[in-house]
């Protein structure tokens, strides 16, 4: 997918991948230690909303978009997963959020 490709060519293949099927994708990210990473997952929906591109905890594609969408959010990817990976690089993660990170949904008691 050209996320993972992105991700790739950044160094952030360890950190962020692209899962699923075509429809209906997730993206999780992990940190140095391998557990997951809430914060690296709001500072990607960030930067991409600052694109105009709606973003949860994956995609979701469906016939409506046109090429151009596809090529709108390939961009915003490109841009967004650049300073996903220069955050990831200088520790400054929590520092860029312009707000709180997510938190789970589900927690154990």
């Amino acid at each position: 997918s050209a996320y993972n490709q992105i991700s790739a060519d950044l160094g952030l293949a360890e950190t962020t991948s692209c899962q699923g099927l075509a429809p209906h994708t997730v993206t999780p990210f992990l940190d140095s230690s391998g557990a997951t990473s809430l914060p690296l997952r709001s500072l990607l929906q960030q930067e991409l909303a600052l694109r105009g591109i709606l973003y949860l905890v994956g995609f979701n594609v469906c016939y409506a978009h046109t090429d151009e969408d596809i090529n709108i959010t390939i961009g915003a990817l490109k841009e967004s997963l650049t300073v996903v990976a220069e955050a990831v690089e200088n520790g400054s993660v929590e520092e860029l959020l312009k707000g709180p990170s997510a938190e789970p949904v589900f927690r154990q008691p």
